[in-house]
C-alpha cells in the first residue's frame, strides 16, 4: 500500500543536533497531546517497531512531520545495515557497543529544556545509546539512567520518561577524564587523527581502551561487574592515553606492570588477570584477533609459557623464554652458573636479605644457547680443583699469584674457570718434563716435596719455572698436578741459588751436621745470618748466609760431628764431656748439642 506523504504538523518541535528519530517523535507526540509515542505513531501511520530499529522510511516520515532534513536525522539514529552492526554517524559499531534497553540522559540538558520549552523540550541524543559515552559533551557531567517506564513498549518515549528523572543528580567530571569520549565522538563525526586506534573497529577501540584502562586504574583483580560508570569513564581515559600512541605503548605498559610488584616470580595472570580474562572472552569476535595475537606474542616472549599451554584461547606451540631452573635443565647449564650469568647481564636481580630473584627479562632460547656455548667447559672452583687434582685452597693461592687464570667470579667471590685455562697450567708443567731424564732416588711428587724442601708449594713452583728445574711425569696425557715428580736435591739447590751468597737451610744443616730445625733456631738466636728472601717467599722459606755458616763452623762443632771425628759414641762422649765440666752452647729450642771447639780441642 502506498503511504501518502506527510506534511509538517502545526504543532511541532525543532530537532537538536545529534538527536535520534525516536526522541524527536516523542517530543512531537507530547507537544500534540497524545498519550504515548506508540499511539502517536499509530495515528500517523508510522511503524513504531520499525522506527525503533532505524528504518529509513519511518525516519523520513518523522522528519517530514518535523519539517527537517531526514538525512541528518537518520545519521544520528542507530540503524542496522547488517545483523551485527548499527550505523551511527560515520561509524557502524557492533551491537555490543550499544545499550538499547537502558536509557540515559543528561540532567542539565533535561532541566534546561524543561525550563525553556516545557514538557516537550527534553531530548535524547543517538550517541547516548553507546555504552562508552557516559558524559554530556556540552555540560561535562555524567549521564544518568532514566527510570524505566511502566511498560517496555514505552522505552523510547524519552519525553515522557524524563518526568521521573532526577534532574538535580549532576556529577561534574574533569575534562581529562573525557579523552576517550572526545575521541569516539570525533570518529562518529568522521574525524580521523590517523592513529593506530583509527585502524580498529569502533567497538574494539572503545572496549580495548576501557578494559586496558581498568587494569591500569584498578589492578588485575578488578571486577567488571562491580565497576561503576564513573570508574569506567576514568578507566577509558587512562587506557586511551596509553593506546593512542600505538600497540607498542600497550606492550610497554604491560611490561611496566610486570616489573612493578618487585622481587619474586610473577605470572602473567597475576599481573594482568582482569584484562586477559576479558580479551580471551572476545574469541568469537574476529575484530579482536589482532589485539589478542599482539598480547599473546608479548606473553610468550616475556613469560615462561610451556608448550601445549593455552593463553587467550590460543595454543602455545613453542616455548620462547624459560625460568632459571628449567632453562638450566633444558640447555644443560649449571643452575648456579646460569644465575650468575643472568645477574651479570642484568636479566635478573636479587634482593638484599631474602635473596629473592626479580626477573627483569626471562632468558630467551637465543640467550640460553649463547650462555650454554659460553659456559661449555667452564668449571666452578671445587670442580676445577678436582680437575687439576688440587686442594681448593691451593687452587685459590695459584689464582692469586696468577699461575692459573680464572674466567670470572660468581656470588660471594666464588671463581669459575675454563678448561682451556686449567689445561694451560698443566701444559706449563708438561713443558718442564724431560722424557730422557734418568729417575733420581729422591724423586717425590710436588706436594710431597714441599716439607722436604722447607717451602710452600707456591714457592716450589716459582723455583721450578725460574730455575728450569726438570720434572718427570708419572702419568700419560691425562696427568694431574700430583703426577709430576721432582728431585728434592735439585729443589734444595735452587733454593740456595735464589739468593746471592746464600745456601739453603738443608745445605747449612749438612755442613754443620745438624738438622734444619737446629739451623732455624740458630738463625733466630743470631748465631747464623739469614740471607735476604725473595718477594715470593714465605716465612718458612729461609736461606742462610754461607759466610756465617762457615764462620760458625770454625768456632763450634756439633756433638755428632765431634763423635765422628773421635770415633766415639755420641751419647757416651757427651756424658764424659759433662763430667769434665764442658758446657754445650746455650740457645733456644730443643736441638742437638753443640760445643765450642776451644772447649773440646
Amino acid at each position: 500500500m502506498m503511504l501518502s506523504p506527510l506534511k509538517p504538523l502545526p504543532l511541532t518541535v525543532t530537532p537538536v543536533p545529534g538527536e535520534s528519530a525516536t526522541s524527536l517523535a516523542s517530543r512531537i507526540a507530547r507537544k500534540n497531546g497524545t498519550a504515548s509515542l506508540q499511539s502517536f505513531c499509530a495515528d500517523m501511520s508510522i511503524s513504531y517497531r520499525a522506527l525503533k530499529v532505524g528504518d529509513p522510511v519511518e525516519i523520513e516520515r518523522v522528519a517530514a512531520l518535523a519539517g527537517c532534513d531526514h538525512t541528518k536525522l537518520r545519521t544520528w539514529t542507530p540503524h542496522a545495515p547488517s545483523k551485527t552492526n548499527y550505523q551511527l554517524g560515520a561509524e557502524a559499531p557492533r551491537f555490543t557497543a550499544y545499550s538499547r534497553s537502558t536509557i540515559r540522559g543528561c540532567p542539565k540538558c533535561a532541566a534546561e529544556a524543561l525550563s525553556e520549552y516545557g514538557a516537550h523540550g527534553p531530548f535524547h541524543l543517538g550517541a547516548w545509546q553507546l555504552t562508552s559515552i557516559r558524559t554530556c559533551a556540552r555540560h561535562s557531567c555524567m549521564l544518568i539512567e532514566v527510570p524505566p517506564p511502566s511498560h517496555h513498549k514505552h522505552s523510547y518515549d524519552f519525553a515522557r520518561m524524563v518526568d521521573n528523572m532526577d534532574v538535580d543528580d549532576i556529577q561534574i567530571v574533569a575534562e581529562e577524564a573525557r579523552s576517550l569520549e572526545r575521541y569516539l565522538l570525533g570518529r562518529l563525526d568522521g574525524t580521523s587523527a590517523g592513529r593506530w586506534l583509527d585502524t580498529l573497529e569502533f567497538h574494539v577501540a572503545a572496549q580495548l581502551c576501557e578494559n586496558f584502562g581498568l587494569l591500569l586504574t584498578r589492578g588485575p583483580r578488578a571486577s567488571r561487574a562491580e565497576t561503576t560508570e564513573r570508574q569506567w569513564l576514568e578507566a577509558g581515559a587512562a587506557g586511551y592515553d596509553v593506546l593512542c600512541n600505538g600497540p607498542d605503548q600497550m606492550v610497554a605498559a604491560l611490561e611496566e606492570l610486570r616489573l612493578k610488584p618487585g622481587p619474586g616470580c610473577h605470572t602473567y595472570g597475576a599481573i594482568a588477570g582482569s584484562f586477559l580474562t576479558w580479551l580471551s572472552q572476545r574469541e568469537d569476535d574476529a575484530a579482536f584477533d589482532d589485539i589478542r595475537q599482539t598480547v599473546f606474542d608479548y606473553i610468550l616472549r616475556t613469560y615462561p609459557v610451556l608448550v601445549g599451554s593455552t593463553v587467550l584461547r590460543i595454543r602455545c606451540d613453542r616455548q620462547q623464554v624459560y625460568s632459571l631452573r628449567k632453562g638450566a635443565k633444558a640447555y644443560g647449564i649449571n643452575e648456579r652458573m646460569l644465575r650468575h650469568k643472568l645477574l651479570e647481564r642484568g636479566d635478573i636481580s636479587k634482593s638484599g636479605k631474602s635473596g629473592a630473584i626479580t626477573y627483569h627479562r626471562y632468558p630467551s632460547r637465543a640467550t640460553l644457547q649463547k650462555l650454554a656455548n659460553e659456559t661449555n667447559g667452564v668449571l666452578r672452583g671445587f670442580d676445577a680443583a678436582d680437575y687439576l687434582g688440587l686442594d681448593i685452597h691451593l687452587l685459590r693461592t695459584f689464582v692469586v699469584e696468577g699461575l692459573i687464570k680464572k674466567a670470572g667470579e660468581m656470588a660471594r667471590n666464588a671463581p669459575y674457570f675454563r678448561r682451556e685455562d686449567l689445561d694451560a697450567f698443566i701444559g706449563r708443567l708438561y713443558r718442564q718434563t724431560r722424557p730422557d731424564l734418568e729417575p733420581a732416588n729422591d724423586e717425590v711428587s710436588l706436594i710431597a716435596a714441599t716439607p722436604a724442601c722447607q717451602c710452600s708449594t707456591l714457592e716450589l713452583l716459582h723455583l721450578i719455572f725460574e730455575h728450569n728445574i726438570p720434572l718427570r711425569c708419572a702419568a700419560g696425557a691425562d696427568a694431574r698436578f700430583n703426577d709430576f715428580l721432582i728431585s728434592v736435591e735439585r729443589a734444595k739447590t735452587a733454593i740456595g741459588q735464589s739468593s746471592a751468597g746464600a745456601i739453603s737451610m738443608s745445605d747449612a744443616a749438612g755442613k754443620l751436621r745438624v738438622d734444619t730445625a737446629t739451623i732455624r733456631n740458630l738463625v733466630n738466636a743470631g748465631y747464623l745470618s739469614a740471607a735476604p728472601k725473595t718477594k715470593r717467599s714465605s716465612e718458612r722459606w729461609r736461606v742462610v748466609d754461607a759466610t756465617s755458616v762457615a764462620a760458625f763452623g770454625e768456632h763450634y762443632i756439633a756433638a755428632a760431628d765431634l763423635a765422628h771425628e773421635l770415633r766415639r759414641d755420641t751419647a757416651n762422649l757427651c756424658r764424659e764431656l759433662y763430667k769434665n765440666g764442658v758446657e754445650p752452647l746455650i740457645f733456644n729450642g730443643e736441638n742437638r748439642i753443640i760445643f765450642r771447639r776451644r772447649d773440646v780441642s
